[in-house]
């Protein structure tokens, strides 16, 4: 089968790989539809130490071509999701609700950073009755596809935002997971929503996203408070950094809270405002967080686009058969031409 793969220094390169074969808690899926992600560049970059040769990849939907002995909830020809974290559901951190950070894993990416990923004709897929969630017939696999990574991340910032009924809040930054946050922040009833965003294109998907108000100087912090009436009740820094974190702090109120979902590289440090947090003592929540491990989520995100209460494909700039993923990587690492998602496509 054909894979895209991590090719050292920097590279990636399609090369012929052996078709998995499923454990007996696993399946195997038949790709139709991925996304390329941020998450794949830094992989490539050294982000994760990688073996040459490990296929790339998280964000993946497909038919199951075979499932092992122990698994009873899908069967071959289920159109399915396949989370970016596979979570084993028996450690600790799974029994504690922590099973983004599966210790089955190591607490990692379960795709690239343990394991093969699913930029391929056929992947795998460990404990499958967990980790996948079927796909209504209403919902195509274009959209499905936004339930692996973008729409979990979304809707677990938004959830630990913790933004009351009505109440207000900002997103620093409209890249894929900023716009999934929006889309999220909406769904759940968040009364005034504003967008921090400098990219002139990004600004106006984040209205299409449910943004009521999107500031594009990044530096104009009171421009953002007068959109929002005031301090917000929550922020959520989608982009990961010192800049965009020091921003959060000085936008929420006392006792607020700002969720992370952004990605802070390993060269990263955060020095927060102590003016803002009242040396310590303002009563501000910071959550970190990934995106959860197994299906269930997914489950209800899939419901929600089905419904037509969401529409993820918004997300969609470009779009690349298989034979191009190269390409399709490329672009994403070097963020031209107004990318956001670029789907990858099998005939």
């Amino acid at each position: 089968m054909r894979a895209l793969v991590f090719a050292g220094d920097g590279r990636v390169a399609i090369i012929d790989a052996p078709v998995p074969t499923p454990t007996p808690t696993g399946a195997v899926i038949r790709s139709t539809v991925a996304s390329l992600c941020t998450s794949d560049v830094h992989c490539v970059h050294g982000a994760r130490a990688l073996p040459i040769g490990r296929i790339l990849g998280h964000e993946s939907v497909g038919v199951v071509e075979a499932v092992g002995a122990l698994v009873t909830r899908f069967r071959p020809g289920d159109r399915v999701v396949c989370g970016a974290i596979a979570s084993c559901g028996m450690c600790d951190q799974c029994m504690r609700g922590n099973d983004a950070y599966c210790e089955a894993q190591d607490g990692t990416m379960h795709f690239v950073s343990r394991r093969n990923g699913t930029l391929a004709d056929f992947f795998s897929v460990d404990y499958a009755d967990r980790n996948l969630a079927l796909i209504p017939s209403g919902v195509t696999d274009e959209a499905a596809v936004y339930t692996a990574d973008m729409l979990t991340t979304g809707f677990t910032a938004a959830v630990n935002a913790e933004v009351p009924a009505g109440g207000t809040v900002v997103i620093v930054g409209q890249g894929p997971v900023g716009l999934a946050a929006t889309m999220a922040l909406r769904t759940l009833g968040a009364g005034r929503i504003v967008a921090i965003e400098p990219d002139l294109r990004r600004a106006e998907k984040s209205r299409n996203a449910g943004a009521d108000h999107v500031v594009t100087n990044a530096q104009d912090l009171d421009a953002a408070l007068s959109a929002g009436g005031g301090q917000f009740d929550a922020a959520v820094d989608a982009v990961g950094g010192a800049t965009t974190m020091d921003t959060c702090v000085r936008l929420v109120r006392y006792g607020g809270t700002i969720s992370n979902v952004g990605f802070h590289t390993g060269r990263d440090s955060l020095e927060l405002p102590m003016g803002p947090l009242r040396n310590g003592m303002s009563g501000h929540t910071i959550r970190f967080a990934l995106t959860p491990g197994g299906g269930e989520l997914i489950g209800r995100i899939l419901r929600l686009i089905d419904h037509n209460r969401i529409d993820p494909t918004i997300l969609t700039t470009h779009r690349f058969g298989f034979e191009d993923s190269v390409a399709a990587y490329e672009l994403m690492e070097s963020k031209s031409d107004g990318v956001l998602k670029p789907i990858v496509e099998w005939n």
